[in-house]
């Protein structure tokens, strides 16, 4: 399966994530990793972010796509700085529902921040294949070292997923 064959949809029998390792009931998971692609789909009012997490360590994955769907806000704000090679490493990261709308931020230091707000949300937790292991040290978020592990072409396989409103 590749990266791209999730963005229309997941298949059927995908384990739920459980709650210490869900990063919508937890974002401070995502603490670590980095933004490394967003791909709007404006038709259908979808948004995916995919997440590089092998600074993230508290999760069972290397990789992570977010896809929220009916968006009816997206804020992407940079530092004037803030180039096509600038890290976005997650310094904060918040995620809360609202009467029938999910809002999902990320902060990344001094580059910037992301928040979406949509109908509904599902985190997707990846193992990209052939991923190397993370660096032995910590990345300053100030730093332009940007860890891209997957993109849309990247084979892969599904650890879990993480739903809002939840199934069920």
């Amino acid at each position: 399966m590749r990266v791209h064959d999730l963005l229309s949809g997941l298949p059927s029998g995908i384990r739920s994530l459980g709650e210490t390792e869900d990063p919508l009931r937890r974002p401070h998971l995502m603490v670590g990793g980095q933004v490394t692609r967003v791909v709007v789909d404006v038709i259908a009012a979808t948004v995916h972010v995919l997440f590089e997490l092998r600074q993230a360590s508290r999760l069972p994955a290397n990789t992570a796509l977010l896809r929220v769907d009916g968006v009816v806000r997206q804020d992407w704000i940079r530092s004037a700085w803030t180039d096509d090679h600038t890290s976005w490493t997650i310094t904060d990261a918040t995620a809360h529902r609202r009467r029938q709308e999910v809002v999902f931020s990320v902060r990344c230091g001094e580059a910037g921040a992301l928040r979406l707000v949509g109908a509904s949300a599902e985190v997707v937790l990846l193992d990209v294949t052939g991923a190397a292991a993370p660096p032995s040290e910590p990345i300053d978020p100030r730093a332009l070292a940007r860890l891209t592990v997957a993109d849309e072409s990247s084979a892969c396989e599904i650890v879990g997923v993480a739903r809002w409103p939840r199934d069920g």
